[in-house]
């Protein structure tokens, strides 16, 4: 009489593994679409936007700061109230800053004080 019991238990952990297996399958699955679409879009800002003077692709997106106060990407200080807190906005780059002058973007390695190398040399 007991082997029907344990067999009920055998059957309740089975499918309890199997049912794990299947959410660990869909987070997976769900994990690695997001890793794609970030791929691509990624891709898509590189093409977007260069280093107007050595012409490397922008490698990340501009992140929002929120409303912590934080600074902004280009240095300015503040929040926008219709983005989520620390959110990506693929249409700016976040390594990349513009000239005050050209209004081109540069790396930050051709920008000191909001001006680029090529604005400084004819300054």
């Amino acid at each position: 009489m007991v082997d029907w019991k344990g067999r009920i238990d055998e059957y309740k952990v089975k499918k309890e593994q199997e049912e794990e297996e299947r959410e660990d399958a869909k987070k997976r699955a769900l994990k690695e679409k997001e890793e794609l679409e970030t791929q691509r879009l990624l891709q898509e800002l590189g093409k977007k936007f260069k280093c107007h003077i050595c012409k490397i692709p922008s490698k990340k997106p501009y992140r929002s700061p929120g409303r912590n106060g934080e600074k902004f990407s280009d240095g300015e200080i503040g929040f926008w109230p219709d983005t989520p807190e620390g959110s990506d906005q693929w249409d700016k780059p976040g390594d990349l800053f513009k000239c005050s002058n050209c209004d081109k973007w540069s790396c930050e390695e051709h920008i000191y004080k909001r001006i680029c190398m090529k604005c400084a040399e004819r300054l």
